[in-house]
């Protein structure tokens, strides 16, 4: 008969298992995509390709917003995002290609070691359990559509994410919060309603160490690429949504992607978008707020993230990897034994989780739901199921809105604020830890 195992090493099992399932997540998906590499199925990376394009001398001095990659692509990033891309045209593309991948994926790991020591989740956990929880998260977050896609194009949101997440989770009192949001800012603007997230939530120091870091890079750019700048900035090149993609694509999770869709052009859409884009942005702006004055601060950042996803023209599905820092509290949440956080989490990762289905080809690959009226036409689906799958993320996302603001305007009738709940009880938990 065995001895009884100690607690020690069943810490030892335990964390070795995590570790294993942790690792064999990524492994599987870069066996894959190396299989289906030749086929530009799962290793694409032409965003990687107009990186590196973007940062050769003749493109980024004379030409920038101008030329197209490959007689199509536009590059539609800062100015100073191209000098930072400068030195990719340096290396070996294959080599650069499998260094954006494993690069992501530890973004990724990363982004939940972040949110994992900041959910505020059980104080009981210790530091390795908590770890353990990490890799079993990254196992299942390196399978959300939003992470597949980036890793699929090299996308940089999983980079400029995790910057964010690290600079905003640093205590307030810190001497350079906010830089890193507006570095990102500089990189690429849809970080910068975070800089409004900060003025409006009352953050005025961190947002102003935001805005100049912004406008360094401005300067920078200017200095270094004053031709592309001043297409950049003064021609407005960076209002141009035309240059990105057509804006009623499926990939388009954004208000303005589902209204074109929906519409398909019959009406005028740009004025039905602006006035639907102000009201989620008031809206979304002030739930973040709200929460981030209850103390979470990693929810108020993934509410601000979905909020500028939803007003923003174009929001490609690899740019909701902020899903991956809410799934990640939510289960922290759901440890400490709450049934509607352990849902919440549940239900996020079966909406953007990448399943796997089988396309044209006949290759079966993970993809999102939102791809199943592309990858099903055959299944002579109805019109009512195609709105549903094509614009899932804008409306599961305006959904919890909605409902977030009902729950916290019915909850003094019910004798429930919105401060006793699962999504904002940080006041109590910091009273009851005192006593």
């Amino acid at each position: 008969m065995l001895p009884a195992m100690t607690s020690e090493q069943k810490s030892r099992c335990t964390r070795a298992l995590a570790i294993a399932i942790g690792l064999a997540s990524p492994v599987c998906y870069l066996v894959l995509a190396h299989t289906h590499g030749r086929l530009n199925r799962m290793w694409f990376m032409v965003d990687l390709d107009v990186y590196r394009w973007s940062g050769m001398p003749v493109v980024s001095t004379k030409r920038l917003y101008t030329a197209k990659y490959s007689g199509f692509l536009s590059f539609t990033y800062t100015p100073f995002a191209a000098v930072l891309f400068a030195p990719l045209h340096l290396v070996n593309l294959r080599v650069l290609r499998w260094g954006s991948a494993l690069a992501n994926l530890g973004a990724l790991f990363f982004s939940i070691d972040v949110v994992t020591k900041h959910s505020g989740g059980d104080s009981r956990l210790s530091s390795s359990a908590r770890r353990d929880v990490c890799w079993l998260l990254f196992a299942v977050c390196v399978w959300m559509e939003p992470v597949q896609q980036t890793l699929r194009f090299g996308q940089v949101n999983l980079f400029l994410m995790v910057a964010m997440l690290a600079d905003l989770t640093r205590p307030e009192d810190s001497r350079w919060r906010g830089a890193f949001v507006g570095i990102a800012a500089g990189i690429k603007l849809t970080p910068a309603i975070f800089l409004l997230f900060l003025i409006v939530s009352g953050q005025r120091r961190d947002a102003r160490r935001g805005i100049a870091a912004a406008a360094l890079t401005v300067i920078v750019g200017w200095l270094l690429l004053p031709r592309a700048s001043y297409a950049f900035w003064i021609q407005h090149r960076f209002a141009q949504s035309s240059r990105v993609g057509s804006i009623r694509f499926v990939a388009n999770q954004s208000t303005y992607g589902a209204i074109a869709r929906m519409m398909g052009g019959r009406f005028a859409v740009p004025s039905l978008y602006f006035s639907v884009a102000a009201a989620v942005l008031v809206l979304g702006m002030s739930q973040a707020v709200r929460i981030h004055r209850s103390g979470h601060v990693v929810p108020a950042l993934c509410w601000c993230g979905f909020t500028g996803l939803l007003v923003s023209p174009i929001s490609w599905s690899h740019h909701w990897v902020w899903v991956v820092p809410f799934i990640a509290w939510a289960a922290m949440r759901a440890m400490q034994r709450r049934c509607g956080a352990a849902l919440l989490a549940l239900g996020t990762a079966a909406t953007f989780a990448a399943w796997p289905m089988r396309g044209a080809t006949s290759i079966t690959m993970p993809y999102g739901v939102i791809w199943l009226t592309q990858r099903a036409d055959r299944l002579g689906r109805t019109w009512s199921v195609s709105w549903l799958t094509e614009n899932l993320y804008v409306l599961v996302a305006l959904t919890v809105m909605v409902v977030f603001e009902l729950w916290q305007r019915i909850g003094p009738s019910l004798g429930s604020r919105i401060t006793g709940n699962d999504l904002l009880d940080a006041a109590q938990e910091r009273d009851s830890s005192q006593m």
